[in-house]
């Protein structure tokens, strides 16, 4: 995943700054290209608990669990469409919670799974491949792009001043537009910039 980072540059501000994200006053938006395996109403939320199975390969792969079970963690995501064609989905995800994988198990579970995502593509052994370097030309073409497709474009938090909080932006990627504009028509840009602007 790329995009916008929070480092503390000294111990008290790193300290200040953790200590909101702990009681969620941090509001995070990422930026993402999916597959579109069902018919997705947006926007919508999903509440689905999230936990690893011991005895599941890969050990790091996620697991949804119904939202009023006991099994896993409470975990929350909203979606907001960007663009939705017969194939493919841009979106904006908001975690409302920071669960391991959150955002990319969550899109698989709905029905679209990041592109490039070796681990949520619906065949995790696809993620063991490229771990072990034994990925095949065929596993290359599943994935269309070395990486999955999440980038944090917008950070926001009340820190240094709860009055006026600072807002910190990311914009879209070069290989992901470049991913765009072979595969999506009349996607321009500087319009999706504009949209995500007034979404966040």
């Amino acid at each position: 995943t790329s995009g916008v980072q929070l480092i503390g540059k000294n111990p008290k501000s790193a300290n200040k700054c953790t200590t909101l994200f702990e009681h969620d006053k941090v509001s995070k938006c990422y930026f993402l290209m999916a597959h579109k395996k069902s018919q997705i109403n947006f926007p919508f939320t999903a509440n689905e608990r999230l936990e690893n199975k011991e005895d599941f390969l890969p050990r790091q792969y996620i697991h949804c669990f119904p939202e009023d079970g006991v099994t896993g963690k409470h975990a929350k995501t909203s979606y907001e469409e960007l663009y939705q064609d017969d194939d493919y989905i841009l979106a904006l995800a908001f975690p409302r919670t920071g669960r391991q994988h959150q955002i990319r198990t969550h899109a698989a579970f709905h029905g679209f799974p990041l592109v490039g995502d070796k681990m949520y593509n619906g065949d995790p052994t696809v993620f063991m491949r490229f771990k072990d370097e034994v990925a095949t030309k065929e596993d290359h073409d599943l994935m269309q792009i070395s990486r999955h497709a999440l980038h944090a474009v917008a950070l926001k938090l009340p820190y240094p001043s709860e009055k006026e909080p600072s807002l910190f932006r990311s914009r879209i990627p070069d290989d992901f537009i470049d991913w765009i504009q072979r595969n999506l028509k009349n996607v321009d840009r500087d319009e999706l910039e504009t949209i995500i602007e007034k979404m966040i």
